[in-house]
Formats: structure tokens, sequence, C-alpha cells
């Protein structure tokens, strides 16, 4: 036990009674000696507090009572933890056999990771295969570059990812401010403080598909990672392409909303044309824009935006 390293896992929930014996399951049946196992449940008045009870001799701390939500949730546990790697899972995912004893190898082995992540696989309510995911993200290039990388099937799936205790106490806490993508911000400041990312070809997790979870609200995602990721485009970190990622974010919520509206207002195509043109000498990044060049290709001849 000396040997291994301690890892905190922490479970935020609320009313996820009918899934969360799945969670806590899947965590203490990695027979992982170094184990830190916390639970913040928000107030629950389903199954959730007799589930937690049952294996409550295998749960380090827990707590169920009102909170602001999932960010302030998962606060509340790093507060506790105490492990030199770090993880969540949501009470409704669950982990792969075995993924505890790889994690901490891979760490032990490779000491200057900041940040690890694996395979991870989507299931339905039943825990029926739907389809497997491996991310491709290793910097803060890609990880910024949600067209081509978040949003184009290259992302880190939550419950797949650990990190490590020193960048934690670098980063700190999670975003308490956000609803949906609490974690897609706190990749962006792990590798804004210089997070070694790393992935592993393995199986590490099963993200469990519902109707109900709030990420299904795509324009609701979409606007917060694209407020999230405006604060990071126009910090002082380096990018090879920082100039191309603002052009394309300037392209989606500044250009593209206004071009709906000046067809929406009936305006002519040369009016149109003349609005787009001034918009765009008002925000000169946009000629770097790889969505502009494409649009502008697409439409010159039909002389249409």
């Amino acid at each position: 036990m000396n040997n291994l390293p301690k890892i905190s896992i922490i479970t935020p929930s609320y009313q996820q009674g009918i899934y969360i014996e799945d969670t806590i399951v899947s965590v203490i049946s990695q027979n992982y000696p170094n184990l830190e196992y916390i639970i913040i449940d928000g107030g629950s008045t389903d199954q959730t507090l007799d589930i937690i009870k049952k294996y409550e001799e295998h749960i380090t701390y827990w707590v169920s009572e009102a909170d602001q939500g999932q960010a302030h949730a998962l606060n509340k546990g790093l507060n506790v933890a105490t492990g030199e790697i770090i993880a969540y899972i949501n009470s409704d995912d669950y982990y792969a056999p075995n993924t505890f004893h790889r994690i901490a190898k891979y760490f032990t082995e490779y000491p200057e990771t900041d940040l690890l992540y694996g395979i991870c696989t989507f299931v339905d309510e039943k825990k029926q295969l739907i389809s497997e995911h491996q991310g491709g993200i290793s910097n803060a290039s890609e990880l910024f570059n949600i067209w081509e990388y978040w949003w184009s099937g290259k992302q880190i799936i939550q419950p797949e990812t650990f990190w490590s205790r020193q960048i934690f106490e670098k980063v700190g806490m999670f975003n308490e401010d956000l609803y949906f993508v609490m974690d897609y911000e706190y990749w962006c400041r792990l590798i804004s403080a210089g997070a070694i990312i790393k992935s592993i070809d393995e199986t590490i997790a099963c993200f469990r598909v519902t109707p109900t979870q709030k990420t299904n609200d795509k324009n609701g995602v979409r606007d917060e990672i694209l407020d999230v990721l405006k604060k990071f485009l126009w910090s002082e970190l380096p990018l090879d392409n920082k100039w191309t990622l603002q052009g394309n974010w300037l392209y989606q919520v500044i250009l593209t909303p206004k071009i709906d509206e000046y067809v929406q207002s009936g305006d002519s195509v040369f009016l149109r044309w003349l609005k787009t043109a001034l918009l765009i000498i008002r925000y000169p990044k946009l000629f770097f824009s790889s969505f502009l060049k494409k649009r502008i290709f697409y439409n010159v001849l039909s002389k249409d935006i």
C-alpha cells in the first residue's frame, strides 16, 4: 500500500438513486488499497442515502446536504481530498475494472504527468454499449480549437480523466459560476498553468447516456463553452494558431448572428455584403477565420452570404 499513490475519487450526486449503486460498486470493487472515496450528495430524497449507507464502510467521507450545484459539490469534495491523484465520477457513470491500478502505474512511471485520460465507453441507461471514444488532445492549441477537436469527436470525456495534486495546487477549485462546462474550463486552466497531458489506450470509464442529462441542452453547452473560451483565446498564452482561433470565435459569436439578422431583416444582397464588410473591418481578426474564407469561397459566385 505504501508504494501506491493515494487516489481520491469524488462523486457528486443528487437524486440519482437509480444509478449511484453502479458508480459506488465500480469504485470500491477496484480493490485499490490506497483509495480515498468521497461522496457529496445534494440532499437527495430518493433511495440515494440508503445506498450510500449500504456501502458506508467503504466510503472515506460522505455528506448529504443542500449545495449550490455540481461545481460547488465538487469543490466540497476537493476541500477534503488528500490524494496524490484526483478524479471525479458522476453518480450515473462508472469505472472499468482495474482502472485505479493502471492509473497509479502510469503516474508512477511518468511522474511528470499532470492530466491523464484514456478510452471512455458510452452506454445507454441499461449499460448497453453505444460506442467507444478516445480523445485526441495533448496541448493548448488543440484544447482551444473546439471546432476541429472538441466538437469533432476528439474531446476529453470527463470520467476518463485523472489529474495530479501538483497541478491541482496550482489551479485550485472548479468555477462555481459555470453550469455546463466546468470540466472543460478546468482543463483549460490546467493546461494554461503548464499541465502535461498524457493518454493511454485503455478503457477507463463508462459514460451513461440518459435523456435527463443537462448536457442535452446543446445550445446552453455551446454558448457557455464559447464564453469560457474567449478568456483563454485573448489571454497571454502563446498559441501557434491563436489568430485563426480568435477569428473563428468572432465568426461564430459576432459575424454569423449578424448575417442571420441581415437576412431576416430583408436586406438586399448588396446591403448584406456592405454591412458584412464593415463588420469585418471592425473586427479585423475575422480575416484569419477559416470559416469566413470558406463562406466567401462558396458564396462569392452566387453573390450571396
